[in-house]
């Protein structure tokens, strides 16, 4: 049986990595310091609750634990902190982690999670930029994220590890029982559902490549799988090609239509100058109140102008078709969800929300 270490397993991605790691057939241990969605993961979880990865408790884990595959999932992942925070967390965090991963013998596979948000300001027009693009972070998260990769591939000549470029990640845990998540441009979903948002902040014209949290889930298992992806960096996307606006737009019809409060007009369009200082006073009034944010800056770069946010996946759609008949059944599509709309997942993903009330 294949050992498996998933780091964050509390966190909105950790509890579809680890119920599938389970469904799969493998052990899973897992730890982290939130007990956030504890609630959703598998009883059959050996989760070490308290180990910060900050310290060396987390090096001492692996080294005691002896996994086959690690999935590193944890990091901090806001808009809002000092340096020091991400730096801490998910820079330091990650050499830990690393550190220890040399101390597995026979380890198969280090995962690491960085994000397709570190090639900020490079995402210009409507391409869709791939591995090789110039990564140009625009925030301390995307910095954090970016050092952390180039950190993991340093380590390729002594550890067997693929790093992971996620797209903005959603999802409502259908088939593996995770919570539901509106990371990056959907949280939205969550304002929308508060009834905070009335109109469209800039033109709404953005595009947006998404991955769904089973896909990515999927995609982890799969890549460990893969020699080919030992020191590769892979884009994980969809296909969706949706401007924002035309998204809140089929949210707040599909809100009205079950009967939720929602009072948002899409012919209105916020000056994005006026929802920029809108930010800034949310940031200072959450500070001075002790509590997260309603809206943050860096968030409002989603809808800069000529700002898509569009990955592309050719790099890990070509290893996927290469490997076609050679995979486990659960992972023989590891890809399920390539349109947000078309396939169905974004109305999933607001049937959860409105049925478990979960809109933090």
């Amino acid at each position: 049986m294949t050992r498996i270490l998933v780091t964050g397993a509390c966190g909105f991605v950790g509890p579809s990595i680890v119920n599938l790691g389970i469904r799969l057939g493998h052990e899973v241990f897992a730890t982290d310091l939130s007990t956030l969605y504890r609630g959703y993961l598998d009883d059959r979880v050996h989760l070490k609750l308290g180990i910060d990865i900050r310290t060396d408790a987390i090096t001492r884990f692996i080294e005691e634990i002896q996994p086959d595959i690690i999935l590193h999932v944890a990091a901090y992942f806001k808009y809002h902190g000092s340096w020091k925070i991400y730096e801490s967390i998910n820079v330091q965090g990650t050499k830990n982690v690393l550190e220890g991963a040399l101390k597995v013998p026979n380890l198969k596979r280090i995962v690491v999670w960085s994000s397709g948000s570190v090639l900020g300001y490079s995402f210009k027009g409507e391409k869709f930029l791939d591995e090789e693009a110039t990564a140009l972070p625009r925030s301390y998260y995307e910095k954090s994220k970016l050092l952390a990769e180039e950190l993991a591939l340093r380590y390729k000549d002594r550890l067997p590890v693929t790093v992971i470029r996620p797209a903005a990640i959603y999802g409502s845990g259908m088939e593996y029982g995770g919570p539901a998540g509106t990371y990056g441009a959907l949280k939205v979903i969550q304002m929308l559902f508060k009834n905070q948002l009335h109109a469209i902040p800039g033109s709404g014209a953005n595009k947006i490549s998404f991955i769904h949290v089973e896909d990515i889930a999927r995609i982890a298992y799969f890549l460990s799988d893969q020699p080919q992806a030992v020191g590769q960096v892979y884009n994980t996307a969809d296909n969706s090609n949706h401007p924002v606006g035309e998204l809140m737009v089929y949210i707040a019809n599909w809100l009205r239509a079950h009967n939720a409060p929602v009072n948002f007009s899409p012919r209105v369009h916020f000056p994005l100058p006026i929802v920029y200082l809108l930010g800034f006073w949310c940031e200072v009034l959450a500070r001075l109140q002790g509590r997260e944010p309603a809206v943050e800056r860096p968030f409002l770069n989603f809808f800069r102008p000529g700002y898509h946010f569009l990955m592309s996946n050719k790099k890990l759609d070509k290893l996927i078709e290469d490997t076609k008949g050679k995979r486990h059944p659960l992972l023989s599509k590891v890809i399920k969800y390539r349109d947000i709309i078309r396939d169905e997942a974004l109305e999933k993903n607001l049937e959860w929300y409105l049925k478990n009330i979960l809109c933090f």
